[in-house]
């Protein structure tokens, strides 16, 4: 981090400079970026959260609070295979509704902690209309910018001191590893200059002596 030049974007070294682009980002993690549309979020209200999830307002309105709902209360309710008939009353909908929102309460619970976190244990709720519309219309959105946005942003807050890196800083190690690879020095330049970013995988089997484990 302390090489990074919130000024610029970039992170600053003695005679170049280098960030992370889309392209980098959309290869790391699947996600096409060419001919597909931006998400963006928007504020969503408690009621219409609750009714996207086909919850009862009234009786589920106290579980969220300023625009978070708390992580164990999803997965009661939608992580495990009983939450239907044990939350039922709580329910407006059918068990087969139930079973089709499930996997976007997944993917919206794994942002909300992973890439977009905002606080232990807390989920934003406006991350729900983003996941829909990604669901319905996979062909035609990408979460790419919100992610290298959020990326960019944790990093600034960390410079002016904020101790808490949200954005997918899994993603960000993998990245620098991929520019400051050590290269064999009898490789082919010419060669060697195919995009490191998608030959990772290829690259990843033949490296000895490669660190191993989350700390290392």
């Amino acid at each position: 981090m302390g090489f990074w030049e919130p000024s610029t974007v970039t992170f600053k070294f003695l005679d170049f400079e280098v960030t992370p682009t889309l392209e980098e980002i959309s290869s790391l993690i699947k996600l096409q970026i060419r001919e597909r549309l931006s998400v963006i979020p928007s504020t969503i209200c408690t009621c219409d959260f609750l009714s996207l999830l086909d919850l009862h307002i009234l009786r589920s309105l106290r579980y969220v609070d300023g625009g978070h709902v708390e992580l164990d209360y999803l997965f009661q309710r939608f992580g495990r295979s009983e939450g239907y008939y044990e939350y039922q009353c709580e329910f407006e909908c059918t068990r087969e509704a139930w079973e089709h929102m499930r996997p976007r309460v997944f993917v919206m619970a794994f942002l909300g902690v992973m890439v977009f976190p905002v606080r232990s244990n807390s989920i934003d709720i406006d991350i729900l209309p983003m996941v829909i519309s990604i669901f319905n219309d996979p062909q035609i959105f990408t979460l790419v910018p919100m992610i290298l946005a959020e990326i960019l942003r944790s990093m600034t807050a960390c410079i002016r001191g904020h101790n808490f890196f949200g954005g997918f800083s899994i993603l960000l190690q993998i990245w620098a590893r991929e520019h400051f690879y050590l290269r064999d020095p009898q490789m082919d330049y010419h060669i060697g200059a195919l995009n490191k970013i998608e030959s990772h995988e290829d690259r990843l089997q033949n490296w000895v002596g490669a660190s191993i484990g989350r700390e290392e």
